[in-house]
């Protein structure tokens, strides 16, 4: 992402890149992104890092699935902090089903 944040890339064709061309194509507006979207965890974004604690970090290795069961979405005024507007829980189907 040629910056000093650390993230873990996503597969580029799978469920994260489907949510998010929906969302896309919603018919919502958006301000133009500043980078093209590419699916990723973000592991560290505002500390500084020393050689050996991005070594480190990226040495992580996590071998189970990730479940994502919300999506938060925030209003962003640079150079005003954020704010939250909504906090979604996905429920998906095992919920739907009980």
């Amino acid at each position: 992402m040629q910056s000093q944040i650390v993230v873990l890339p996503l597969d580029p064709h799978g469920p994260l890149r489907i949510l998010h061309d929906r969302i896309a194509t919603s018919g919502l507006s958006f301000q133009s992104a500043r980078f093209t979207f590419s699916p990723h965890c973000t592991l560290s974004l505002y500390p500084t890092l020393t050689r050996e604690s991005e070594r480190e970090l990226l040495a992580i290795r996590i071998n189970v699935p990730a479940v994502i069961d919300r999506l938060i979405v925030y209003h962003t005024m640079d150079p005003q902090p954020s704010k939250k507007l909504l906090e979604l829980p996905l429920l998906g189907k095992s919920a739907s089903a009980s």
